[in-house]
């Protein structure tokens, strides 16, 4: 927005600087007498040589100044073309890590839900082994009692 700005102000200039140019030299008008004075159109010639100079080194001054910043502007896109380069770079390398991450999740969760079903199995295998041993030590128990109760019966008590 700035470059064209100052290409504006540019422009404009130019176009003074010839509409001053065209305007000086053009010729003055006939006087009643036949003569030009000489004086007068010398005066004229070395005014419009001035003005010319002056507007000259101002578009000189001016494409100098454009020439500068945009150098300036240049480098500034060198450096933030760069930056945007590092920039992507670092997002795709967190977009891969992100992927690790979350096949490692993935794998993780699956374990974790296989161990899970594995606790499950044993603790079923347990459940069932403590009842199995528990009706056994009941039976056994039973047992026992009617022993004790047949001897009792045997002694007479």
């Amino acid at each position: 927005m700035r470059i064209l700005s100052v290409l504006l102000a540019v422009t404009l200039t130019v176009a003074m600087v010839a509409a001053v140019v065209f305007f000086s030299v053009s010729p003055l008008p006939e006087s009643t007498t036949a003569q030009p004075d000489a004086a007068l159109t010398k005066e004229a010639d070395a005014a419009s040589t001035t003005s010319a100079a002056i507007l000259r080194a101002q578009i000189a001054q001016l494409q100098q100044a454009i020439a500068a910043r945009q150098t300036v502007y240049e480098r500034q896109l060198a450096v933030l073309a760069s930056a945007q380069g590092a920039v992507d770079q670092r997002l795709a390398d967190l977009d891969e890590q992100a992927t690790l991450l979350n096949e490692q999740v993935d794998a993780l969760s699956a374990e974790r839900a296989s161990r899970i079903a594995q606790y499950d199995g044993q603790l079923q295998q347990l459940q069932v082994q403590y009842a199995l041993r528990a009706a056994e030590i009941t039976a056994r128990i039973d047992e026992a009692q009617a022993r004790l109760a047949e001897a009792n019966q045997l002694l007479g008590r």
